[in-house]
């Protein structure tokens, strides 16, 4: 009887432990956002705005030297990416999808005024658990060539959320407050 009793005190006790901790993971968040929004009159300097997620050895060798920036444009390279979007600004204050390469379920786009939203749901994380992602924003500023931030798998696996500032020439990358 008294065995009968000490189990479930013994299982509430652990689920009990499990939720305090901070190792637990089970309310973890599900989903990586970055939010991307202009500073400034962007629409003066900048061209395009791609986002890129894919696995870290795809975009490692473009990313290795600013001048091979423009290989992550590359046609080739985009089928391999998991996902791949093409933002212009639009010239009213918003953003104009421009090219759709590869999609995924996984990776989701929203434009709601001038800020483009972007999940990544953390299941593509524990699915390519032998594979490293990466999310890559490219920026094309004409004369001023491209500029590039990325968000490493550490912070995509630890939901550490961003706000991407798209200035006259420049790119900010920043934690979401």
């Amino acid at each position: 009887m008294l065995t009968r009793v000490r189990r479930p005190i013994v299982a509430a006790l652990m689920l009990a432990t499990c939720l305090l901790s901070t190792g637990c993971n089970l309310f973890k968040d599900t989903t990586y956002t970055m939010d991307v929004v202009p500073v400034g009159s962007v629409e003066e300097q900048l061209q395009s705005l791609y986002v890129i997620v894919a696995p870290r050895d795809e975009v490692a060798e473009p990313l290795s030297d600013r001048s091979r920036y423009s290989e992550l444009v590359d046609e080739d390279r985009i089928r391999r990416y998991t996902s791949f979007v093409q933002y212009q600004p639009d010239g009213a204050g918003s953003w104009r999808d421009n090219y759709t390469g590869n999609q995924s379920s996984y990776v989701k786009y929203a434009v709601k005024g001038d800020t483009i939203k972007i999940k990544v749901e953390h299941a593509l994380i524990d699915k390519g658990s032998s594979t490293i992602f990466n999310l890559v924003a490219l920026a094309f500023f004409g004369k001023e060539g491209f500029q590039v931030e990325t968000i490493s798998y550490s912070d995509l696996n630890a939901s550490a959320d961003y706000v991407l500032q798209v200035g006259s020439g420049t790119l900010s990358l920043r934690p979401k407050e």
